[in-house]
């Protein structure tokens, strides 16, 4: 299951023109080893790197792990760094590769001019409530377009752009001519649009099973009328686990629970961006909280 296909090679072949446009040689974004641990100390660093990378752009830190980025003629938008900084604390020796990646991806929307959000580009995304609250932290951009959905989980509208997901601000819907109520319910149309088809195909194969793919993914769980007609099929409950942002497991009835958690587990201890290994039970209103047998 894929969204925005494309995107990751469009990146991988602008991270070499990213470096050469500013200057910088793979050695100085490595700076071997010198990428900064402490949250504060990192934030620094790529401030540092963006300036280096769109030249002329006003980078100010509003936060931990939070950056304001207003590129030269145009739209400022809020650069959260709480991921690449959690892929780093757990795989240094990536990291290198992952933040200048991660830089390649803002100069890239900037210098394409895709930053400003679309009605066609508006989508959703399922996280946890730290990443609500995250938001929230900036003073200038801290009211995200975000609903509670099933236990620690959010809903949240985004712009999705070639390269990134940008949380979608209340600040942004003036310029779409939109409010908040035609926001989410465009926003669900075009996901639905997107993801509808083939989460169709996958939940027709079985009754257990795994979504894999992009970012986009753990959004499928949000479409319950599909979840829905797969229990029926089934002859059961229908109980999921969203370890990942691209990852959603899922299995009718609990025999084999036990080896359902291990296995959310093994993948939030693994993931580049974990969510949990929670478990929730299908009704005919939502998702609830599972009551797993011990």
């Amino acid at each position: 299951m894929t969204f925005g296909a494309g995107a990751a090679v469009r990146c991988a072949i602008f991270v070499a023109a990213v470096l050469l446009a500013s200057g910088l040689s793979g050695a100085d974004a490595r700076q071997a080893n010198g990428i900064p641990k402490s949250a504060p100390a990192f934030t620094k660093f790529v401030a540092r790197f963006v300036e280096q990378a769109l030249p002329g752009a006003k980078v100010t830190i509003v936060g931990r792990l939070q950056l304001d980025v207003e590129p030269p003629g145009g739209q400022r938008h809020t650069t959260d760094l709480h991921n690449v900084y959690s892929v780093c604390n757990r795989n240094p020796e990536t990291c290198d590769a992952e933040v200048t990646t991660f830089v390649a991806d803002m100069v890239y929307v900037y210098k394409t001019k895709d930053a400003a959000p679309s009605r066609a580009t508006l989508r959703f995304v399922v996280r946890p409530s730290a990443y609500v609250a995250a938001l929230r932290v900036n003073p200038k951009r801290n009211r995200p377009i975000a609903m509670p959905f099933a236990g620690d989980y959010w809903v949240i509208l985004v712009d999705d752009r070639p390269t990134t997901i940008a949380m979608l601000d209340e600040n942004d819907l003036a310029g779409l001519n939109l409010s908040i109520k035609d926001a989410k319910t465009l926003a669900f149309v075009n996901t639905l649009d997107a993801l509808g088809r083939s989460l169709h195909k996958e939940l027709s194969t079985g009754c257990r099973g795994i979504l894999n793919g992009d970012s986009y993914t753990a959004s499928t769980v949000v479409f319950i009328d599909e979840w829905l007609a797969a229990a029926q099929r089934c002859h059961g409950d229908m109980y999921v686990a969203i370890p990942a942002s691209d990852v959603v497991l899922y299995t009718v009835g609990t025999a084999d629970m036990k080896s359902f958690v291990d296995y959310a587990n093994q993948i939030v201890a693994k993931a580049e961006k974990p969510f949990s290994s929670a478990v929730f039970r299908l009704t005919d209103k939502g998702w609830v909280p599972a009551a797993l047998p011990k």
